[in-house]
């Protein structure tokens, strides 16, 4: 792979070129990068499994020509490289590679996503999320595989004009554990496989990339010896130039979560964080990820209003739309809203939320998500209710073509079979925005490996 030579190829007046030509603008843009570009056996597996399903995503969001080049020349150049060898089966086991993906419950460790609000089509952004890693992943060089990703951050500070290092920085010094912590660790607790850091990206549709970190709480709070809700609590506080700020929204948070009803299972328990890599301001967001113990509407209900203390218009509304996705989702009835839904497969899998909290406000707001394979039966049963809560919320067009672009984004998986369908979110927002929900997806690594030939 040549440093930064997709980009010389698609941008500018060399893509300008490129477009001109009608034979290249009628082909798919995955498949004139790969036509012009050099792959190995593994560049190859990983950009049939990720880059095209990225660049079908893009299409059929009817991305600009211009901006789903750019995403994916980005891509080629500064991504590729870091999803680590062809997965295998045996990864994890003790004869084996010693590092497995956390990310996704199949072992994938690459999440792409759409995100779809106001009509649910002409808005839509497509994100993917990346647990990076390496040959080294696992083993006593890189024990908490935290290395890959920083590489991807620095090459990504080096492509990205808006990409800031200031809270990432921060983050290094505050979350992440040296070598020597990190070994320490992983002897100590050698059957845990909780991740340590996962980085994300937006292909807006502007043609900015926004770039995402996502740090997880677990090994540093026991490094530490504190909770992680506690050192959450730390990290915000201290951010670089906007820490104070977060000093009344945090203080509410932390009320919110000590007074949670034991009815409604107690205390949710703190997971992990997110931020945008960008330079702090008044614009900057931080999120906290905060998984309740029960599925039921009334639980989730509870922690999307963060117990009553939201209640204007918008977050009403947006309970009032939790509602029909519950109704419509998992078919609760009047007087069901106590009820736990019911689990379909094994696996880890449940309700998560987002608190997102901004220099100077006074209350976080939350966004919910669910583990939606864990509580229906099979791919095509996901779509077929998701398509017909788009409909009863408007959202006709995308719901008329979701049926077809979902096979075509993974020719690999089946319908009846589950897991490819992985998260959906969800939140009501004011600004426009209306109903913005999230749909996110595993590729089913292993499986992608073993049908397209390469393992």
């Amino acid at each position: 792979m040549l440093a930064g030579s997709a980009c010389k190829i698609f941008s500018g007046a060399s893509l300008e070129a490129l477009l001109e030509d009608k034979s290249i603008a009628s082909q798919k843009p995955h498949d004139v990068v790969r036509s012009r570009l050099e792959f190995d056996k593994t560049d190859s597996y990983w950009w049939d499994t990720t880059g095209v399903v990225l660049s079908k995503l893009m299409a059929q969001a009817e991305y600009p020509l211009p901006v789903h080049y750019k995403a994916l020349a980005f891509f080629y150049d500064n991504v590729l490289q870091a999803w680590g060898p062809i997965p295998h089966p045996t990864d994890g086991q003790s004869d084996s590679r010693p590092w497995k993906a956390t990310m996704l419950e199949d072992g994938s460790n690459f999440e792409p996503s759409l995100n779809l609000s106001a009509t649910g089509t002409t808005e839509t952004c497509v994100r993917f999320t990346i647990e990076c890693n390496s040959t080294l992943s696992g083993t006593a060089e890189d024990p908490l595989n935290q290395k890959t990703t920083h590489d991807l951050v620095m090459r990504c500070a080096r492509a990205l004009p808006d990409f800031d290092l200031t809270v990432y920085n921060y983050m290094v010094e505050t979350l992440m554990c040296d070598d020597t912590e990190a070994l320490s660790l992983r002897q100590k607790f050698p059957d845990c496989r909780h991740p340590q850091i996962f980085f994300a990206f937006d292909f807006e549709r502007s043609g900015r990339i926004l770039a995402k970190c996502a740090p997880f709480l677990y090994w540093k709070s026991h490094e530490l010896g504190i909770t992680r809700k506690a050192l959450a609590i730390k990290f915000i506080s201290g951010v670089p130039e906007v820490g104070s700020q977060f000093e009344d929204c945090l203080a509410a948070w932390h009320k919110f979560l000590v007074t949670f009803p034991a009815e409604l299972g107690g205390e949710p328990t703190t997971e992990s964080m997110n931020f945008d890599v960008v330079k702090p301001g008044k614009s900057s967001r931080i999120k906290i990820y905060i998984r309740p113990h029960n599925t039921s509407f009334n639980s989730a209900k509870y922690f999307y209003t963060l117990g009553g203390l939201l209640n204007d218009d918008a977050t009403l509304e947006g309970v009032r739309i939790l509602r029909i996705f519950y109704e419509t989702l998992f078919d609760i009835k009047e007087g069901e809203e106590d009820k736990e839904l019911t689990s379909y497969h094994p696996g880890n899998g449940s309700v998560l939320f987002n608190c997102a909290f901004r220099p100077g406000a006074a209350l976080p707001i939350p966004q919910f998500y669910i583990t939606i394979w864990k509580f229906l039966p099979s791919n095509a049963s996901i779509i077929e209710r998701l398509t017909e809560f788009w409909r009863r919320i408007g959202w006709n067009r995308q719901a008329e073509k979701y049926a077809k672009d979902w096979p075509d984004t993974f020719p690999w998986v089946g319908a009846n079979e589950w897991g490819s369908m992985d998260v959906l979110s969800f939140a009501y927002k004011a600004d426009g925005s209306g109903v913005y929900q999230s749909v996110y997806y595993s590729p089913m690594a292993h499986v992608a490996a073993k049908k397209l030939g390469y393992v």
